[in-house]
Parts: structure tokens; sequence; C-alpha cells
């Protein structure tokens, strides 16, 4: 429960199934089929019992990862702090060795020593570590009220010392903050002062950043809350997040779960970007976009590439791709 991921808001939502109400009106108000796949599953969906699953199986990660083509990447990141579920570090050891490109971002909350281990045998795409920061806008590392008041510390010993095993991985890593005056000259400045004292030569020796903040497309409240802009989009809109339940929602900035695009338990990948609303959100239509920080106008051509990593992607991309494979694979069973 960091001040910077409005996490409250995402599990009231979450609990209160807006996801899958918001889903259902934004398909019918761009025109979509009342009987497609889609229509008919939230129908379902919306008569089952409120309460559930609020932390994933591995056996629900196996099959929504089921009809994604290994070139697409998959990211432990985005709401939540992934290892919190005990569940993420084989999901992350599935992925990889069915052959995606995996990147991982973690607090280090909740992970082990031999997780860490087991994280050690793989080769990722990205490895990202987030650490309290001097203005300390994070709910990470902390010492208990007692023992920070037996000791004087904000910050754990256990913390501490699996800074330390991390920094002693043979992983390649890159560690990073998100805090206030990004422009900073003293790069140690934004390292929470222990974490500082306790081994900022060593974090700043294997490469750091502090990332700054941003309102998370307004959901940090007034922070910004405005639309910015009109017809605006940015890479993420194909760097969807999978929830508990199978659903997919657009961004990691969309903490209000405004945009769902679709649910993995019950539709192939492909179909998740055939929707006539995905094509509207293509346009830059979705009113989360327009108050992104993130955000920039929608290339004038449908193949134009987004000027930043935006992997291989042109407009039928995701759609004709995976569909042929999603076919040839259907046919052989």
């Amino acid at each position: 429960m960091c001040e910077y991921c409005p996490q409250t808001k995402l599990v009231r939502r979450y609990l209160k199934n807006a996801h899958i109400t918001n889903l259902k009106n934004n398909l019918l108000s761009a025109g979509d089929d009342i009987n497609n796949p889609h229509m008919l599953f939230m129908d379902e969906y919306l008569k089952q019992d409120k309460n559930r699953e609020t932390m994933m199986s591995l056996e629900t990660f196996k099959k929504c990862l089921s009809t994604v083509h290994e070139s697409v990447d998959i990211h432990f990141a985005g709401y939540t702090e992934a290892f919190e579920n005990p569940a993420a570090i084989d999901m992350v050891e599935h992925a990889y060795h069915k052959g995606h490109k995996t990147l991982v971002n973690t607090t280090l909350m909740c992970i082990t020593k031999n997780q860490i281990d087991r994280l050690s045998k793989l080769k990722f795409k990205e490895f990202n570590l987030h650490l309290p920061s001097k203005t300390y806008f994070e709910n990470i590392g902390r010492n208990t009220a007692a023992k920070r008041k037996e000791t004087g510390k904000i910050i754990s010993d256990e913390y501490l010392d699996l800074v330390d095993y991390m920094l002693d991985a043979k992983i390649n890593k890159h560690w990073h903050t998100h805090s206030a005056n990004p422009d900073d000259l003293d790069k140690k400045y934004m390292l929470h002062p222990e974490i500082a004292e306790h081994a900022g030569e060593r974090i700043l020796s294997q490469g750091y950043k502090n990332r700054g903040l941003n309102s998370r497309a307004g959901n940090l409240g007034k922070l910004t809350g405005e639309a910015l802009w009109k017809n605006n989009w940015c890479n993420r809109i194909i760097h969807n997040i999978l929830l508990p339940d199978g659903n997919v929602q657009l961004c990691c900035q969309d903490y209000g779960l405004e945009e769902p695009i679709g649910n993995l338990l019950h539709m192939p990948y492909h179909t998740l970007f055939e929707t006539n609303r995905f094509k509207e959100i293509q346009a830059g239509k979705a009113s989360i976009c327009q108050r992104c920080d993130d955000g920039i106008a929608v290339p004038k051509s449908s193949k134009m590439k987004l000027g930043y990593q935006m992997q291989n992607y042109e407009d039928e991309w995701r759609i004709s791709k995976f569909k042929d494979k999603y076919e040839e694979q259907k046919n052989k069973q």
C-alpha cells in the first residue's frame, strides 16, 4: 500500500466487478456485437459470486498463457508486488521455459533467498528492483512501529539483508527509486538514507536511476485528473495487465479498472484486439489515455511505429500473427 500506487482504489473496484461492467458498457458503446464471446462471458461472470479470486493460481496463469504466442514478452510487474503471490516464482519459470522474454519488477517484499537462487538460473529481458526513496512514498522494507521505536531505524534489518543477497545474486539487474526531484545531481540523494549508508556504492555500481513520479493517469487524485490532450495513446496499449480472474486491463496505469479489454480464461489472446472498442483505443479515444502523463499523439499512419520500444507494432500485427498461430494449434488438437 504505497502512496504512489493507488491500490485501495484498485482493490475496491476489482471486488465490485467494476472492470466487467466497464468492459460491457465500453463494448456496447463502440457497437460490438451483443452475441460475441466477450458479451456472453460477461453475462455469466456477473452472475457469479462476487468473492472471486484475488490471488492468481498457477493453474489459472498457465491457462491464460496457453494462447499467448511465445514472441509476446511477459512482465511480472504492474499494480502490486508480484512475489506477494507464493506461486509467482513458478509463474516466472513457466513463462521463461515456454520461450517468452521475461521482465521482473520487484521491491523484494515477500521474496525469499531460495526464490532469488531460482531466479539466478534464468536470463531476463530486464530485472528491476524498486528501493525505498528519501521522500519515502513507499511502504517498502519498513520496520514495525515497535521496532522503529526500539532501534530508531525505519528500514528493517531483514530487508537490508535481502538487498545484500540480491546484490550478490548472479542476475543482470538495475536498481531504481520513484521520488520527487528527479533532476537532483546527487544520485545517492534519492535513495533512502539508510539504504544509501548500507549499500549505496554497490547499488550505484550495478546501475541506479531515480524515475520520478507521475499521476498514474489521474488516479492519484488532484495530481492531474484532467484531460491533458486528445487522441492520445502510448506503447502501453499492447502492454496489458492480467488480473487474478483472467481479466485483461489496458495498461499498468489503469488502477480504476476503466479499460478492460477481455478475459484470457474465456477467449484466445488474439481476440482481445479484434473488438470495435480496441479500435477506438487505437484511435486515441480512451479517456484514461487522455489523462496520462506518458501519452503521445496517435501517429497519422496506422502502420507507423511509435518512437520508443513499440515491439514490432503494426495495426494488424497482434491480430493476424497470433490468430494464425492459434488456428494452427487448434487444428492440431
